[in-house]
């Protein structure tokens, strides 16, 4: 009896939602996030616009990071280096980041 009632109780509760939803039915409609893409080029240039949107927001928070790494070094030669190397990297990165939509506009011209 200890294991039934709590059984019971447990298939009357999951039970509800369905036999709420029986006389109506429910529909969803998911909008697509990217927009109308139609071809994997238009959505390969939606991520690719997202990333460097974010990437461009990501490297200027770095940036910033970086400066003040060197403006708090306070004469340790380490800490300003590591201050520039962050710096460096960033950009580094987000060359890269922008190198990435010259590659996709080539593969785009290819493939058309």
């Amino acid at each position: 009896m200890k294991i039934i009632l709590p059984l019971i109780l447990i298939a009357i509760f999951l039970s509800g939602p369905v036999f709420a939803f029986a006389q109506s039915p429910v529909t969803i409609k998911l909008d697509n996030p990217l927009g109308s893409t139609s071809t994997p080029t238009e959505l390969l240039e939606s991520v690719l616009d997202f990333l460097l949107k974010l990437g461009g927001v990501i490297a200027a928070i770095m940036i910033i990071i970086g400066a003040f790494q060197m403006l708090f070094a306070a004469g340790d030669p380490e800490k300003f280096i590591t201050g520039r190397r962050t710096i460096v990297y960033t950009a580094i990165a987000y060359g890269i980041l922008l190198m990435a939509r010259g590659i996709v506009l080539i593969i785009k011209d290819f493939l058309t």
